[in-house]
């Protein structure tokens, strides 16, 4: 099997690996950590160091590693600051790494995980690199408002709080139109045919429909509708909360199988009497849509300019990584540098850079702790091309390439 980004390997495997990737040599190496997006800690065999390295730097040479099921699992990040951990790179004249690919599992994140992605994509892109993101969806009807929520943060962090209701402003009336038209379609399954038939116990309240009018639109992210039915108001509702409750669930569900849309993005936000009139609220309906290419989209571009506070804290920095690009300041001007080796243990963390060009006489690599303030990165902001891919197979791709001069 070919070494790429989406190949994994395994605590514990045997491989051949370079120290860093200046070099053409591989020696025999054990896998003894695999840590996030592509890096692993290995033990060379003929001295016993252990290197921290990229997947481009390991070659599967005693046997094959396994390919990423379809099913993708949960990111590990590792915590552990016990382990001495460094990487050598090549110098500060090399190219860095520009391009980071991210392979991730939607509905195995829980919200502490997910903070950690969006922190290291807005590292990545404040440090102005390519980054590639493939997410791996549920189905549409099991996509629920967490998750939705999820990847309206991460559409935020790249393009900012207006980008998630710009991905829907262009189908806005055909999303109008799609929740119109499904209602009303499983309005009329009782009488259509045997299918339809089969389905009428999932409709027992949406098949006594008398009107549906869409009552308010917020910025295209919800849509409000009064939805009216023939039905005894008395009997269904009035008589105590349990009934009441029980109808709006049941309200719920008839529409979230008709919509094919998942309970947690409806809500009943009112139900009053003249028959019965409910006012339902329908989140983000559009951008779910669009994710899971209903309407034949293939791609979204947008332009994005991007600005941040150049005063980056160490846990903003914690995020650096080997041939990353830094500015470092010194006496009053600031230097580019890039980071050759990278230092944890329970102590704290440290990086190594070595300046670009040599600009000093006799000394041109230095130690840093990452929470010094002479660090910074090397860019406070720019402008970015946006393009997000939806993908009929349970997956949205997300392309955020730099605009360069």
């Amino acid at each position: 099997m070919g070494n790429t980004p989406t190949v994994e390997y395994k605590a514990g495997q045997k491989v051949d690996a370079r120290y860093n990737n200046n070099e053409s040599v591989y020696y025999p190496a054990t896998i003894i950590k695999v840590h996030e997006f592509g890096k692993y800690d290995v033990k060379f065999t003929d001295n016993g160091q252990i290197v921290t390295v990229f997947w481009d730097d390991i070659k599967a040479t005693y046997s094959s590693p396994s390919a990423p099921s379809t099913s993708l699992s949960k990111i590990e990040f590792c915590g552990n600051k016990n382990m001495l951990s460094k990487a050598q790179a090549p110098s500060a004249s090399s190219d860095s790494i520009k391009t980071f690919d991210y392979n991730i599992a939607l509905n195995t994140h829980d919200s502490n995980d997910w903070h950690d992605v969006l922190k290291r994509v807005d590292f990545r892109l404040k440090n102005k690199q390519t980054v590639k993101l493939d997410i791996a969806l549920s189905s549409q009807q099991d996509f629920d408002r967490q998750q939705m929520e999820k990847l309206e943060a991460m559409c935020a962090c790249i393009g900012g709080e207006t980008l998630p209701r710009d991905i829907q402003a262009p189908n806005h009336e055909q999303t109008v139109q799609y929740i119109t038209e499904h209602i009303l379609t499983a309005a009329k399954c009782h009488n259509s045919n045997k299918k339809a038939n089969a389905d009428e116990h999932k409709y027992e309240y949406l098949r006594q429909l008398k009107n549906i009018d869409i009552v308010s639109q917020n910025a295209s992210t919800a849509l409000q509708y009064e939805i009216v039915m023939d039905l005894d108001y008395d009997v269904l509702v009035a008589t105590g909360d349990i009934t009441r409750d029980a109808f709006k669930k049941q309200m719920i569900g008839e529409l979230s199988h008709a919509l094919r849309i998942h309970e947690t993005l409806i809500e009943v936000e009112q139900v009053r009497k003249g028959s019965v009139v409910v006012v339902v609220t329908f989140s983000a309906v559009g951008f779910i849509l669009f994710l899971f290419a209903a309407w034949g989209i293939r791609k979204l571009s947008f332009l994005v300019k991007k600005t941040w506070n150049t005063d980056c804290s160490g846990e903003d920095l914690q995020h650096l990584v080997v041939r990353d690009v830094v500015l470092v300041d010194w006496r009053q001007k600031e230097y580019n540098a890039v980071v050759v080796e990278k230092i944890e243990n329970m102590n704290g963390s440290w990086i190594k850079v070595e300046y670009d060009g040599k600009p000093f006489m006799f000394k041109n690599v230095e130690t840093l702790p990452l929470n010094s303030p002479r660090l910074h990165l090397k860019e406070p902001g720019c402008e970015y091309k946006a393009s997000i891919y939806p993908d009929e197979g349970r997956k949205v791709s997300f392309h955020v390439e730099p605009i360069t001069d």
